[in-house]
């Protein structure tokens, strides 16, 4: 699109941003910005929530994870740790299953 006329980049801006909010991704076509961006920008900061709030059980400080694979192995080895205590029938009830 970066060959595009400014005003074909613009109807193509309004039809992403119509489609956007026909697909229900309301906040990504208010702010402009791309939904897949914001739907990774979301996952990371899960991920690093995980890590934090597993810390009192880990005793492992989430901010020494500062390579990607390391990050990774922590975040299966936390899920692992926790899954024991998921009540599935709490699971299943929460989503509606």
């Amino acid at each position: 699109m970066y060959l595009a006329e400014d005003s074909d980049f613009d109807i193509y801006m309004d039809e992403c941003k119509k489609k956007q909010i026909e697909l229900g991704y309301t906040e990504s076509a208010e702010k402009g910005t791309c939904p897949l961006l914001c739907a990774e920008h979301l996952e990371r900061q899960a991920r690093w929530k995980l890590l934090e709030e597993a810390e009192y059980l880990t005793k492992i400080d989430s901010k020494q994870c500062v390579k990607l694979e390391i990050q990774r192995k922590l975040e299966e080895l936390t899920l692992k740790l926790c899954v024991p205590f998921i009540e599935k029938d709490e699971v299943l009830k929460s989503i509606n299953l």
